[in-house]
């Protein structure tokens, strides 16, 4: 689904992505199961969204026009 929806932005938008779509999608299921992770290995105290803002301007900046 979520390549579903980068293929649609790269055809409402007309701006090219980076790399293949389904990569990008396998990146961001990989980022999100992560902060899952650290959430669970750390019992509940480190927020999933602790740090969000700063890395998805990195990956934004990485993978999107």
């Amino acid at each position: 689904q979520l390549r579903q929806v980068l293929r649609e932005r790269k055809l409402r938008e007309g701006k090219p992505m980076i790399a293949d779509e389904g990569l990008i999608a396998n990146i961001l299921i990989c980022f999100a199961d992560g902060r899952i992770n650290q959430f669970i290995r750390s019992e509940f105290t480190r927020r999933p969204t602790e740090g969000f803002a700063e890395q998805w301007q990195l990956l934004k900046g990485r993978f999107f026009v």
